[in-house]
């Protein structure tokens, strides 16, 4: 008898989760299976894209920024194609619904969610015309610093403080976009510097092309330099410029930068009076 009302009870528990929805063909079973798929899907493509861009990627000599967007790129097409097998597979929805879907979701998106749908078309114009780079130091409107993460909707940098900033990636399309690193890898680290003209320009600029070479993060190639910009008001105006790699041009470098600077121009200190031997006594 216990029994009997037992399954009794669990066959009308599974009969509300296998009855449709709203006489449509959807079941809260199917729904439950669905959800449980989707979230394991982008668990799986998480684990998978980060094991592709730290791992094979790398091994192939690809940089980080590349190997980060080339495994953005995989994960978003085996999401969108796994979201599909799941919505045919499990729910039962075919391709002609789910066409029909993403074209109402899209008229619905263009009214309510136009910022989401424009930050993510512009991380996929980012991914694919590679404006920026995983690594590469920019600058956005206020914010500067080196880009560490490109997502769906927004990019994340890190400022030289070690705070992170997160800019829409709608931002790197509509505004104007300072890259350091675009033409090239080396960063440049410059510091404007001034002499009186009274004192002569030539030993001026090799002194301070002296110092630059004495920063440990320069590179040797290009060399440091000292330019002589121009000559008015009376001073002598340089600009002293040393190149890096793989080091941002950080407040800190150009703080070092202007240190050694101050060391080679500064006067030589005066030597300090010697005091007067005393006399040597009368003999009487």
């Amino acid at each position: 008898m216990l029994q009997h009302a037992t399954e009794t009870t669990l066959d009308r528990i599974w009969s509300v989760f296998e009855a449709p929805i709203a006489g449509s063909p959807f079941t809260l079973a199917r729904l439950i299976v669905a959800s449980f798929l989707l979230v394991l899907l982008v668990w799986i493509t998480g684990r998978l894209t980060r094991w592709l861009a730290g791992g094979v990627l790398r091994r192939r000599g690809l940089d980080p920024g590349s190997s980060e967007e080339i495994a953005t790129l995989v994960r978003y097409l085996l999401v969108s194609l796994g979201v599909v097998l799941i919505l045919q597979a499990v729910v039962g929805v075919n391709l002609n619904t789910i066409v029909g879907l993403l074209a109402g979701l899209g008229v619905g998106l263009g009214f309510g969610l136009q910022n989401i749908v424009s930050n993510f078309f512009s991380g996929l114009i980012i991914l694919f015309e590679r404006p920026i780079k995983v690594g590469e130091k920019v600058r956005v409107g206020e914010a500067v610093g080196t880009v560490r993460r490109i997502a769906i909707r927004a990019t994340t940098i890190i400022a030289d403080d070690n705070t992170a900033i997160i800019v829409p990636n709608s931002d790197f399309i509509s505004q104007r976009v300072t890259n350091w690193r675009y033409a090239a890898r080396n960063g440049r680290v410059e510091t404007r510097v001034r002499c009186p003209l009274t004192q002569d320009p030539a030993p001026v600029r090799e002194r301070l092309e002296q110092a630059a070479r004495s920063m440990t993060w320069g590179n040797e190639t290009p060399a440091p330099e000292a330019v002589l910009l121009d000559m008015s008001d009376g001073w002598a105006h340089f600009a002293l410029r040393v190149w890096t790699r793989g080091v941002d041009a950080s407040d800190a470098l150009v703080s070092e930068l202007n240190l050694a600077a101050w060391r080679a121009l500064r006067p030589p200190e005066p030597a300090a009076p010697q005091a007067a031997a005393p006399a040597a006594p009368a003999q009487p």
